[in-house]
């Protein structure tokens, strides 16, 4: 399945994704809105369009989750805005400050979280500081961090 496929084929003839997002957003139905958006995010994120993935990023914007990181999907969807974010920051240099900051509001929040369970963050929490690092060309560090990532993820 990929970004453009209808999720609800196999249910509905008529209904799409997008008309459901559209009566939803209508209907001022955060949640679905927010779980639609994260959808097509980790779908574009993991087939490699981060254009699409960084667009999905601005629309779940609209629908912030009111909790912690409580959701598994709101822990996905914050530790893949830090990967858009500083991949943003490395090919789209005008923008870099707005895409930069999007990766260090994640390992801010990946901080925090690590307090609490550092098995579950730790991973992911040195893996984004390693691509910030990476984009700041500090070769060395990065590779401490990418290194500490994947023992952690062991």
């Amino acid at each position: 399945m990929n970004i453009d496929e209808n999720a609800f084929s196999s249910y509905s003839n008529t209904m799409t994704e997008e008309s459901c997002f559209t009566v939803t957003r209508n209907n001022n139905e955060t949640s679905i809105c927010r779980l639609i958006g994260y959808k097509k995010k980790f779908v574009a994120f993991f087939s490699g369009d981060l254009d699409a993935a960084s667009k999905m990023h601005e629309l779940c914007q609209e629908y912030p989750i009111p909790s912690g990181g409580r959701l598994v999907s709101a822990i996905v969807s914050l530790f893949l805005d830090g990967l858009i974010g500083f991949f943003f920051a490395r090919k789209h240099r005008e923008d870099e400050a707005k895409w930069t900051n999007l990766g260090q509001e994640a390992i801010q929040a990946l901080r925090k979280w690590v307090k609490s369970s550092e098995w579950n963050f730790s991973n992911k929490l040195y893996l984004l500081e390693a691509e910030f690092y990476f984009l700041r060309e500090d070769d060395e560090r990065a590779m401490v961090c990418y290194q500490a990532s994947i023992k952690a993820a062991r």
